[in-house]
């Protein structure tokens, strides 16, 4: 399982110079403000990027988006379920890159029998998903691709987040884990960073 640092603080590539960072970084809209240059500098740091962005439009301008955010240094983007089957399989056409499906956002409560059916429609594509950890656990057996978890904890509360899992529930099941107030709100997050290192190397 690869650890994933959500880029959600102010200034994160300071933050990165001065704590260090995991080797993968998600980046949202917080880092897109500064446009497609930016990745240059995870480059520079030989850092792995997912692109979380959740695009969610017709089939054409999604695979756009993806090809304009392309880069050497992303491993993958996300695309909201909301764009639908033909817009999700237009994305995975466009890029060799991992598409991680979105299917709900951890800020909402959500009942996985209610998305059964997309997810059944969705694996035949081959793409990727995001998904919370409980269900995660749950559907591990069924989804042939990769599977992103975010929310992950390990002695920070829920916050704002609905869907949240200990890092722990998710060892054998997840292939990437997104951490980021958890580290970036620590009082230490270097040493935030090393304890996850640690829980995953053990």
């Amino acid at each position: 399982m690869k650890p994933v640092l959500s880029l959600d603080m102010e200034n994160p590539l300071e933050f990165i110079d001065k704590y260090g960072s995991f080797q993968h970084v998600k980046i949202g809209h917080s880092v897109a403000i500064y446009g497609k240059s930016v990745l240059e500098e995870f480059q520079k740091r030989n850092l792995k990027v997912i692109v979380d962005l959740k695009f969610v439009d017709i089939p054409s301008t999604v695979a756009r988006s993806i090809k304009a955010w392309d880069h050497e240094c992303v491993e993958g983007f996300t695309v909201h379920s909301a764009c639908g089957i033909d817009s999700i399989r237009a994305a995975l056409e466009s890029t060799d890159k991992l598409i991680f499906v979105v299917l709900k956002l951890t800020s909402l409560t959500g009942d996985l029998a209610e998305y059964l059916d997309l997810i059944k429609s969705l694996r035949i594509l081959g793409c990727s998903f995001v998904l919370p950890g409980k269900w995660a656990v749950q559907l591990r057996k069924q989804i042939p691709g990769k599977i992103l978890v975010p929310g992950v904890r390990i002695k920070r509360g829920a916050d704002d987040q609905k869907d949240v899992v200990h890092l722990s529930e998710i060892m054998n099941v997840a292939d990437y884990a997104v951490l980021g107030r958890e580290i970036y709100k620590s009082p230490d997050p270097a040493k935030a960073m090393d304890e996850v290192r640690r829980m995953l190397n053990a």
